[in-house]
């Protein structure tokens, strides 16, 4: 420990001798190692940390999948969902949700809000427990008056004031009287139904109850001892049963069945490897620019250095003293670097887009934790280690005298010289390996950016209206109020034209309908073709600028 402690203040004097050096190491230091670090930590955040659920391995979320057409996953319909709980054997709990956005009235008005729609198992599936009330009763699937409500923990304490007597509360949803049942623990998020104020129970009346409207995606427990392959295997018998059972509905539907973790970071995970990979490598290329910096300072060191050597120094010993003054600049920079990234990553999580801090409930309150701190102190170890290695190098030349008449003359001698310029070589190659990707990157971006959507996309605004249903109970009061509506759009200044559309396109959403071309054969399987089919105005494509090829429009 004392000859540590000698290394290290023998470092830090050496440091303190080159202030400037010094400087702008600790600098390029702070970028490298911050910029990894803010990532590290979303990294972590995402796919590191293990859902906030019970026993989460043997969670799994399904889906249905039709071979034909463009719609290849979709969600299952209610009696399938139904079905699938009845026959099952591999799950131990089964339950299901959806989301949707209702309208939330109140003494101050009414407004959109998120709402996550589950079954009565779906929390006890999760392993999830309310922290007051209740979940839902198997009852209130289908309940059609006086819809139960849960209350996650934000919506719990920004509408409530964290009030404990919250249980009994009378809501207005839609226009229909709900009642909250119970309050969510502060912890609780499910990512699928993107940052939920509220959860009600499925309220799966009316037409929900058809066997061609999915809507619903369910969520089980594996039992002890089943594994996804057999769980899969039953879901895929099950399917084909009620093909034979239901075939104008289910024909050509299969089940999809992945673990809860893929449904929910499966899109993103591949991103995030690839940024950390990038930030990666941009770590490399600063420890390659150090390492030249060090190298060209060890030039005026290396008489010391070999005077060391000549009196009997071991070289094992200034290799230490050299790897130690490495590895303290490193850790100046990794301290310098975590304040930085405790700044830099609640700004970086604002700058990302709504959808996707929607998707990634994770982030919310994102900060350096544990992990990210470990993984700050890791990195600043090797990087010192990494960079340190190109002096530590000069230290085992085979000829003190040669070193002594090079240090005299303050030259670099031929090894310090192929050192360099393997730096350099390394430097390059992992900045071109960067710089492809980003052109690569760029050059998909400018594609996407250009690619024509069959849509004047310049000056369109959006937006989206949902109708109380006990205010408007049928279709002609409905058109009324679309009509009346569209008419105060037109007035407005700077409006030209107006139009409406069931679900907008290239949003995913909507409904379809399965059709057969008069004269023409059907696909090659032998099924209906399918396609989607949105409800429009008569102006809708002229407002929004899509050509016609033939025929007339409406």
């Amino acid at each position: 420990m004392n000859t540590v402690v000698q290394d290290l203040l023998y470092g830090w004097r050496m440091l303190r001798k080159s202030p400037g050096l010094s400087a702008i190491i600790v600098v390029m230091l702070t970028l490298g190692i911050g910029a990894n670090a803010v990532v590290f930590t979303i990294f972590d955040a995402i796919l590191l940390r293990p859902l906030k659920y019970e026993k989460p391995e043997q969670l799994v979320h399904l889906s249905e999948t039709r071979t034909q057409g463009s719609f290849q996953e979709m969600p299952f319909s209610y009696p399938n969902y139904v079905d699938t709980k009845r026959l099952s054997t591999v799950f131990s709990k089964f339950g299901a949700y959806t989301r949707n956005t209702v309208t939330l009235s109140d003494k101050n008005g009414a407004e959109q809000i998120r709402v996550g729609a589950a079954s009565a198992d779906f929390f006890e599936t999760l392993g999830v427990r309310p922290i007051l009330g209740r979940t839902f009763h198997p009852e209130e699937d289908q309940q059609d008056k006086n819809v139960p409500v849960i209350l996650t923990y934000g919506s719990w304490q920004l509408r409530f004031g964290g009030d404990r007597g919250v249980i009994g509360r009378a809501l207005v949803i839609d226009g229909e009287q709900a009642t909250v049942v119970g309050v969510l623990p502060q912890d609780f998020t499910f990512a699928p139904t993107q940052s939920e104020e509220i959860w009600i129970s499925l309220h799966a009346t009316g037409y929900l109850l058809r066997r061609n409207l999915y809507w619903l995606y369910p969520v089980g427990r594996l039992k002890t001892g089943v594994s996804p392959d057999q769980a899969q295997a039953e879901m895929s018998t099950l399917s084909r049963q009620l093909e034979l059972q239901f075939p104008s509905d289910n024909t050509g539907i299969s089940t999809r069945l992945v673990s809860l973790r893929e449904q929910i970071v499966g899109r993103v995970q591949p991103v995030l490897i690839a940024v950390m990979a990038a930030i990666g490598f941009v770590l490399l290329i600063t420890c390659a620019n150090i390492a030249g910096l060090l190298l060209a300072r060890s030039v005026p060191r290396q008489r010391e250095v070999s005077i060391r050597l000549a009196i009997g120094a071991s070289r094992g010993r200034i290799a230490r003293q050299l790897l130690t003054e490495s590895v303290l600049l490193a850790f100046l920079g990794g301290g310098s670097a975590i304040l930085a990234a405790c700044w830099a990553s609640p700004t970086v999580v604002a700058l990302l887009p709504q959808n996707a801090l929607l998707a990634t409930p994770q982030l919310q309150g994102l900060a350096i934790n544990g992990p990210a701190l470990w993984f700050v102190l890791t990195l600043s170890l090797t990087t010192g280690i990494l960079f340190g290695l190109a002096p530590v190098a000069q230290t085992f030349k085979p000829k003190t005298q040669r070193d002594l008449q090079e240090a005299g003359r303050g030259s670099m001698g031929v090894a310090s010289r192929r050192v360099r310029a393997a730096l350099v070589v390394s430097q390059m190659a992992l900045a071109v390996v960067l710089l492809v990707g980003a052109g690569l990157l760029l050059k998909s971006l400018n594609r996407v950016l250009h690619t024509d959507p069959g849509f004047n996309t310049t000056k369109l605004l959006t937006g989206t209206v949902i109708l109380p249903g006990n205010k408007y109970q049928d279709g002609p009061s409905q058109l009324a109020f679309q009509q009346r509506l569209l008419e105060a759009l037109d007035r407005l200044p700077g409006v030209e034209h107006t139009a409406a559309v069931t679900s907008l396109p290239m949003s995913g959403q909507g409904n379809t309908s399965r059709f057969d071309v008069e004269g023409h054969p059907k696909t090659s399987g032998g099924e209906e073709y399918e396609a989607s089919t949105p409800t429009v105005t008569q102006n809708y494509f002229s407002v929004m600028g899509i050509p016609l090829r033939a025929g007339r429009f409406f």
